[in-house]
């Protein structure tokens, strides 16, 4: 749009919907135990995920990492399989089974480097969790940095890092930045996707 100096016509823009569904109470287990961080994505760089790599580093006594995904290169990574067998890794679920495993973490972190919308942070959101992701997620404009999650610079591990940690330390935080995400979610529905939809065609 930048290089059409012509372009005239109005330009509306109507955010994807969160999932409806009721977030489960978290378990009291994960309120005096280690942090639980969810990656669900797949296993490649564009996602970000030697960053995550290197934010888990050094926080074994605090956080623990699941990561949900499947292999996309026919090459092996060394790296990448070792990062795996450092941390719970699941594949091949349905998608009423990742949403299940939501359910049982604290904050998704999705370091990504490039992506329209990743609908994974808005499923998340829809699940009470705390995001930590790049502006470059496509979420970074609709959430506010520090309430509803997290928006860190792309390629920074020591960012992730910090607010892993941050999180980690702070229970009353936690809880915050979930009701203000489970908030943002239910205000943001696909209900109310459909609808601003409907008024967009309607204006003309």
């Amino acid at each position: 749009l930048k290089l059409a100096p012509a372009f005239e016509a109005k330009i509306c823009v109507v955010p994807y919907g969160c999932p409806e569904m009721a977030a489960q109470p978290p378990p009291a287990l994960r309120q005096k135990g280690r942090l639980r961080v969810l990656y669900v994505g797949s296993l490649n760089q564009g996602k970000g995920l030697s960053y995550l790599a290197e934010a888990m580093s050094g926080l074994e006594e605090v956080a623990e990492l699941t990561v949900i995904g499947s292999h996309t290169a026919d090459k092996p990574c060394a790296a990448l399989d070792a990062f795996l067998a450092a941390h719970r890794h699941c594949s091949g679920l349905s998608h009423a089974e990742v949403l299940a495993e939501m359910q049982q973490h604290d904050v998704l972190v999705l370091p990504t480097l490039y992506e329209g919308l990743a609908l994974v942070l808005l499923e998340a959101m829809a699940c009470g969790l705390t995001v930590v992701t790049t502006p470059n997620s496509g979420l970074g404009d609709l959430i506010q940095d520090g309430q509803e999650g997290f928006v860190v610079p792309i390629r920074s591990a020591e960012a992730v890092r910090d607010r892993l940690k941050l999180l980690a330390a702070d229970e009353s935080l936690r809880q915050r930045m979930r009701s203000a995400a489970l908030g943002w979610s239910q205000e943001h529905s696909w209900q109310r996707f459909r609808e601003e939809i409907r008024q967009v065609v309607r204006r003309g």
